[in-house]
């Protein structure tokens, strides 16, 4: 039996009155999942937490500084190559430009917009939760 691969996962989330934005990135177009959207986050690696996971992986992948705000339900999934486990976090951002480092892509999007993205099949409820969350006025209300 394979182990599980557990992920942490951050929605870094940029509002303003009533206009809310996500940030997304686009995998590289070779490796596991190629040219798919995402949320940033990556593989726990030993002895770390999930929320050091999700600020250590955003800093690497776009150069960005991030506080976790509050975790969102776990997603589990089944590929041929194993099964992972999606541990997403609501983030806020504390700073740094957003760069290009190990994403191809990243862009502002509206929660509503996320459908017309293509995101790996483990993504799919995740995607569902964020849009349900941010534009029903329950996450992270001002």
């Amino acid at each position: 039996m394979s182990s599980v691969i557990r992920v942490g996962i951050g929605v870094l989330v940029h509002k303003s009155q009533d206009n809310v934005r996500v940030l997304i990135a686009k995998r590289p177009d070779t490796g596991v999942l190629p040219g798919y959207w995402e949320f940033p986050g990556g593989k726990l690696e030993p002895n770390e937490s999930l929320e050091h996971c999700v600020v250590r992986e955003f800093e690497e992948e776009l150069g960005a500084k991030v506080r976790i705000l509050s975790q969102l339900d776990s997603v589990l999934h089944k590929y041929d190559y194993g099964t992972v486990e999606l541990n997403p976090f609501f983030c806020e951002w504390l700073g740094g430009e957003l760069q290009n480092h190990a994403v191809v892509d990243h862009q502002w999007v509206r929660p509503e917009d996320l459908l017309n993205f293509s995101f790996p099949e483990a993504n799919t409820k995740l995607v569902e939760q964020v849009i349900r969350e941010l534009t029903h006025g329950m996450a992270l209300a001002s």
